[in-house]
């Protein structure tokens, strides 16, 4: 996937403030939602079945290892 240019996403997991290593997970109402890559964290995953919760994990494994 191509690395997004521009604007830093307006809501980051895991962190408090804007992490220098993120990615992004997609959008809610109009707004990024990025998860931080730099910190160690604890990830739980919950949903009904064919939820996208599999996919969503490779996405995070797949930007972890980028």
């Amino acid at each position: 996937a191509k690395p997004l240019q521009g604007t830093l996403p307006e809501i980051f997991l895991g962190v408090t403030r804007p992490s220098s290593q993120h990615g992004v997970l997609g959008e809610v109402a109009g707004r990024k939602v990025a998860v931080d890559l730099y910190e160690t964290h604890t990830i739980s995953l919950f949903g009904v079945q064919g939820g996208g919760k599999s996919y969503t994990l490779g996405s995070i494994i797949e930007m972890a290892t980028l």
